[in-house]
C-alpha cells in the first residue's frame, strides 16, 4: 500500500471527544504536524489547546481550513452537511472526510445538495469512543486495535480510500473496511446502536428495582460484577448524540429491536419451559454457531486473499 500523502496541517472542524481524540492521535504519531481545530464549544476549543491537542483554534470553520491540505468534520450528523456546504470553496482537491455514526442521511444530503462541490469524497467511521464527552475525554490512544469504516460518497477514477486508509492506520487502526452508506448503517445497527439501547433498557430495569426498593439489600452499584460493569459502561453515553444517532438510523434499528425481541422471547420460554440440561444445550448451540461462523469466515478470507 502506498503511503498517504503528507499531511502538514490538519483542520479538525469539531474539537469534542472525537475530533480531540484524533488530533492527539495525530500529534502521537506525527508531532510536526500543525493541528487547527474549530467548535461552537470554547470549552472544547481551551481544553484541546492547554492539553497540546491543537496548535490553534477557532470558532469559524472557514477560518479553520485555511492553508490545511487535509480536513475532517468531527460533528454530530445532522449539521455535517451544513458544515461540508460552508467550508466546499475553500478545500478544491483536498481530502475531506467525517466521522458520522450513520451514512445514509448524511449520504441522501450530499447528492441532493453537495455532488457538485467535491470531485470525490470518502466518509469514514471510526470504530471507537468513550462514555464520557468533550475534549476533556479524548485519548490519544483511542483508536488504537480499532477499525474504520470507509464509505464513498463520490469517487474520481482513483478513489481517495486508500489515503484516508493510511491516515487512520497511522492513528493505530489496524484496518478498514469500504461499504456502501446502506450497509454501514445496516452494520452499525447491529454492532453499536442496538447494544446501546440493550444497555439503557437494563440501566432502566435497575433503576426501576431500585425505585421499587423491595429488596433491601438491594445496592447494584456496589454489588456489580464484570458483566455487569461492562453492559452499562455505554448507557451513560452523552444522551443528545446518541439521541440523534437512534432517530437517524431508526429503519434498521427498528428491524433489528423486533429480532432480538423475538429471540428474548424464545429464552423466556426455553427458561421457563427447559431443564437445566436443555438450556445448557441451548448456550451450547448458540456458542457452537458462533465458532462454525468464524472459522467459515476465516476460510472465506483466506480463499479471498488467495485469489
Amino acid at each position: 500500500m502506498k503511503p498517504a500523502r503528507e499531511c502538514r496541517q490538519l483542520a479538525i472542524l469539531g474539537v469534542g471527544l472525537m475530533g480531540a481524540s484524533i488530533a492527539a492521535a495525530q500529534k502521537r504519531s506525527f508531532p510536526d504536524t500543525v493541528i487547527v481545530g474549530s467548535s461552537i464549544s470554547t470549552i472544547d476549543g481551551r481544553v484541546a489547546l492547554e492539553k497540546g491537542y491543537i496548535d490553534r483554534f477557532t470558532q469559524n470553520n472557514k477560518e479553520a481550513v485555511l492553508g490545511a491540505d487535509r480536513v475532517i468534520v468531527a460533528s454530530p450528523p445532522s449539521s455535517i452537511a451544513s458544515i461540508l456546504k460552508e467550508i466546499a470553496e475553500m478545500v478544491p482537491g483536498i481530502p475531506v472526510t467525517d466521522i458520522s455514526s450513520v451514512k445514509t442521511p448524511v449520504y441522501m444530503d450530499f447528492r441532493k445538495n453537495l455532488q457538485s462541490c467535491f470531485k470525490s469524497y470518502t466518509s469514514s467511521h471510526p470504530m471507537a469512543g468513550r462514555e464520557e464527552s468533550g475534549a476533556q475525554g479524548a485519548r490519544a490512544n483511542l483508536f488504537d486495535g480499532r477499525s474504520t469504516f470507509l464509505v464513498p460518497f463520490a469517487s474520481p477514477k482513483t478513489p481517495p480510500e486508500g489515503d484516508w486508509e493510511n491516515f487512520w492506520l497511522g492513528l493505530g487502526c489496524k484496518g478498514t473496511f469500504t461499504v456502501d452508506p446502506m450497509e454501514h448503517d445496516q452494520i452499525l445497527s447491529l454492532i453499536s446502536h442496538l447494544p446501546h439501547v440493550v444497555s439503557y433498557a437494563i440501566l432502566e430495569l435497575l433503576n426501576r428495582t431500585e425505585e421499587r426498593n423491595h429488596l433491601t439489600h438491594f445496592n447494584w452499584e456496589e454489588q456489580k460484577g464484570g458483566a455487569l460493569t461492562d453492559m452499562t459502561r455505554i448507557s451513560h453515553s452523552h444522551s443528545g448524540l446518541w439521541g440523534e444517532i437512534l432517530a437517524a438510523n431508526q429503519e434498521f434499528l427498528l428491524n433489528d429491536l423486533s429480532r432480538l425481541i423475538l429471540i428474548l422471547e424464545s429464552w423466556k420460554k426455553q427458561i421457563g419451559n427447559g431443564s437445566m440440561e436443555e438450556i445448557s444445550q441451548k448456550i451450547e448451540s448458540v456458542q457452537n454457531h458462533h465458532q462454525s461462523l468464524k472459522k467459515l469466515a476465516k476460510k472465506e478470507k483466506k480463499e479471498s486473499d488467495a485469489h
